[in-house]
């Protein structure tokens, strides 16, 4: 069982109905210094993955989620265990929402109280050949060459008077000529040997077995678990459109979508390709893997089918493409491009590599 933190502090953000990705809303959230142990939130149903946030401290690196991008939740909660996070407890909640309402983060950040640092003895060495005295020697002792190292603070003795007894009070000045006695010796007392009788311990008492009949146990029940199977339904098409279209298309279907590689704050996305591909059938709420690319550095494949292949090349280059040939045979058509990949129309990224296939005459 887990020790409860020592502070709970709770806060929500509200993120304005309207707010784009590539100009983001932030609110800093503030409390006294702590140790962050863990991070709790939820998101209230509503957002439909029109919001997006994450949680940064105050240097700007991303603690939720880790890796950076966007939190995109819709009636979920979690918490995220930050182990032992100092801080000076500045944060930062960064987020969009291109919906037509506002929507909430709430967060709650469990925190411990720093440790104090606790004061060390220090020892003091004392000038004069003296030794060393304890910290809690009063200020303002002379101490000779001679003096032990115990000797106490606050009086004054001049070169080869002796030793201050524990007994002297501070401030006192010895002048020369006197010296100061020795402490007293205390005689040893004598303490008299009391003699104990032997005691006598009678013997154990034997006490004899018990014999117990073995008990028959019942073998364990197994139950069996119903095991829920999600139904298969088809995967919608993503391509050719825009990141966020494409995610829409998908959320609503009842997916969940990933993107490679991870998208940056304030660029849009074109879509080039999915996996599982358009059409085909897969478990109501599985995820679905979006091939991305930044629409800056994106553009339509022309359509090159049926060209010689020497004009074929010069469009698909200057359209920002590079291309590759194959051959097949044909029966009446000659350096003909018979078919192209990426297909016609279809999104890709500028300075990929386009392959036509050409026919040649048997």
């Amino acid at each position: 069982m887990s020790t409860p933190a020592a502070e709970v502090r709770s806060f929500q953000v509200t993120i304005p109905h309207g707010t784009p990705e590539s100009a983001p809303y932030v609110q800093d959230i503030y409390f006294p210094p702590r140790e962050v142990v863990a991070v709790s939130w939820r998101v209230p149903p509503g957002p439909s993955g029109l919001m997006g946030w994450r949680l940064t401290m105050n240097d700007g690196i991303p603690v939720i989620p880790y890796g950076g991008g966007w939190i995109i939740a819709d009636d979920q909660y979690n918490t995220w265990p930050l182990t032992s996070l100092p801080d000076s407890g500045y944060w930062e909640v960064t987020g969009y929402n291109t919906g037509s309402y506002d929507h909430s983060v709430y967060l709650d950040f469990q925190l411990e109280l720093i440790a104090q640092a606790v004061a060390t003895p220090v020892l003091t060495t004392v000038p004069g050949g003296g030794g060393t005295t304890p910290a809690t020697t009063p200020a303002g002792a002379t101490v000779p060459a001679t003096a032990p190292a115990s000797t106490p603070g606050g009086g004054t003795v001049p070169a080869g008077y002796g030793t201050i007894p524990v007994s002297a009070p501070a401030g006192v000045t010895v002048p020369a000529g006197y010296s100061i006695p020795p402490p007293a010796t205390v005689a040893p007392v004598s303490v008299p040997v009391i003699s104990t009788p032997a005691v006598s311990v009678p013997p154990p008492v034997s006490i004899p077995p018990v014999s117990v009949p073995p008990v028959s146990v019942p073998p364990p029940v197994t139950v069996k678990q119903p095991v829920f199977t999600a139904p298969k339904v088809p995967v919608p098409d993503a391509t050719g459109k825009t990141a966020s279209d494409g995610y829409q298309v998908l959320h609503q279907a009842g997916f969940a979508v990933t993107f490679t590689p991870a998208r940056k704050a304030g660029v849009t996305y074109d879509v080039l390709a999915q996996k599982p591909a358009a059409g085909s059938s897969a478990p109501f709420g599985s995820a679905v893997q979006l091939t991305v690319n930044p629409a800056a550095d994106t553009a339509a494949v022309p359509d090159v089918t049926g060209q010689r292949s020497s004009p074929a090349e010069t469009t698909l280059k200057k359209a920002g493409f590079a291309v590759t040939f194959s051959m097949t045979r044909a029966k009446g058509v000659s350096y003909l491009v018979a078919a192209q990949s990426p297909g016609p129309r279809k999104l890709a990224a500028k300075g990929s590599t386009v392959h036509l296939t050409i026919a040649v005459t048997r």
